[in-house]
């Protein structure tokens, strides 16, 4: 297990210990247990009750977990729970708009195409000039007789 997710066990303890008793009792024991066994004990985060959990700076992995507590204990009614699914369903759905446009081949290779053209239209080839093959020639012969 990877030390992100430890310190994530870690706020989440913190924060189901603040939670009123019914939703504390709601979670199994064997799943505390493992947020206690697998938690960073150095790790340790201030959690205000007063401060909404958004401005409390918690890790991305706390707040997948508490997601996820909320959508398999503490969803009490069917439609609260269905609101918390369309509401995942269309952040993955964003996520993975966002993983297409990001990594789209078509998008990398354009970019590419862009940059060559670029560079192609700042190299200059000159041809030589008359006086500088003549010179060239010359030396060419003398280097040549002398072999």
């Amino acid at each position: 297990m990877n030390d992100r997710t430890k310190s994530a066990y870690a706020e989440v303890v913190t924060i189901i210990n603040l939670l009123d008793v019914n939703f504390r009792d709601k979670i199994p024991s064997k799943l505390m247990e493992v947020f206690e066994n697998e938690k960073d004990p150095n790790h340790v985060k201030e959690i205000d009750p007063d401060v909404p959990l958004e401005e409390q700076n918690l890790l991305q992995e706390t707040i997948d977990v508490l997601a996820l507590l909320k959508l398999n204990y503490w969803c009490f009614e069917e439609g609260e729970k269905q609101e918390l699914l369309d509401l995942l369903n269309e952040n993955e759905r964003k996520y993975q708009e966002e993983l297409r446009e990001k990594y789209n081949p078509d998008n990398i290779f354009k970019k590419k195409d862009t940059i060559v053209e670029e560079q192609t239209a700042m190299v200059e080839h000159k041809k030589p000039s008359f006086v500088t093959t003549i010179l060239e020639r010359i030396r060419s012969l003398f280097s040549s007789k002398g072999k």
